[in-house]
């Protein structure tokens, strides 16, 4: 199965966005699959569980060459920082693609990019 995702916090899929800090890229994946709103805070725990999501590859662009891929998220591994395999190859000077896959993403994972 593929994973739906957007960049928009939309039900349903998962929710995606991108930070930039101290020379790190940073995503972060929401999961909203299995919602019917896009409301991904349940402080009353009231929502439906949400499908644990496995094995699933990304795709993204870096303006410079990734020498680090790393994982955290409070989901599991207690929260330590996972190293990540990923592949990359050059479409163009300064242009590089990424595909790494993501072992599993329950509510909220984040990428760091080195």
């Amino acid at each position: 199965d593929t994973v739906k995702m957007d960049k928009a916090n939309k039900p349903g899929k998962v929710w995606y966005f991108a930070r930039e800090k101290n020379n790190l890229k940073i995503l972060h994946f929401i999961n909203l699959t299995g919602l019917t709103q896009n409301k991904w805070r349940d402080d009353q725990a009231e929502y439906l569980e949400v499908p644990l999501l496995s094995n699933f590859n990304i795709k993204f662009s870096s303006s410079h060459p990734v020498t680090q891929i790393f994982l955290a998220t409070p989901d599991f591994n207690q929260g330590r920082p996972l190293s990540l395999k990923f592949h990359q190859h050059q479409i163009r000077k300064g242009h590089y693609q990424i595909i790494c896959t993501i072992p599993q993403l329950k509510y909220w994972d984040v990428l760091i990019i080195k």
